[in-house]
């Protein structure tokens, strides 16, 4: 049997001599997958599958691992034995980024307001969610946080102006799309390590 969320992603793409990681970015499955999301992500070539909640079927998580590697995070619809051992928060370095997970927008900015100022080292954070079931791409995205304001007073001290940029991704729901929004999800492309390009986030309706 497959893992639920496998162990071992590499933060590269699978071309080594490529500039890029390409990241498949769904959420709100809700016990389905349609073919369709299969065959749209296959021809990028993933590094890895992002799962922002709401699976309700872990053989949706099997039908993914048949592309790339899985992330998932647990959603508040998520109550299969096995979907219940899924985290509600992943951080992973990948590329330049630090992705920050979780299934809720509300629960993705209480954990932005968490992140330490050693984690606003990055040259960028990318911040993912679901549950909204609409499409949504925020970049500079800016809250009012205590962890914010440590982060940029540390890096002031030490005589620079370096902070990460944060951006906000939502793939909206291949089953279940709401507010005039289509059956969607997204590909997210970061630069690699080392490089200040932002994020770039590719919208596929189903």
């Amino acid at each position: 049997m497959m893992s639920v969320l496998p162990q071992d992603i590499s933060t590269n793409a699978k071309d080594s001599h490529a500039k890029s990681v390409k990241l498949g970015i769904l959420s709100d499955t809700h016990g389905y997958l349609p073919d369709a999301v299969l065959s749209a992500f296959e021809p990028y070539e993933l590094c890895a599958l992002i799962h922002a909640g709401d699976v309700e079927s872990e053989q949706t998580l099997w039908q993914l691992e048949q592309i790339a590697p899985v992330i998932a995070v647990r959603g508040n619809c998520d109550f299969q034995p096995e979907l219940q051992k899924l985290p509600f928060v992943e951080k992973r370095l990948m590329g330049n980024a630090l992705l920050v997970i979780t299934h809720k927008p509300s629960d993705l900015r209480v954990e932005l307001r968490r992140l330490s100022p050693q984690e606003h080292e990055v040259e960028h954070i990318a911040g993912i969610h679901g549950h909204t079931h609409v499409p949504r791409f925020e970049q500079d995205f800016d809250y009012r946080s205590e962890a914010r304001s440590r982060a940029n007073k540390d890096t002031v001290n030490k005589g620079t102006n370096k902070k990460a940029d944060i951006t906000i991704l939502c793939p909206g729901s291949p089953v279940e799309p709401r507010k005039g929004s289509s059956p969607s999800i997204a590909v997210l492309t970061l630069a690699l390590a080392g490089s200040q390009l932002p994020p770039q986030v590719e919208f596929i309706e189903l």
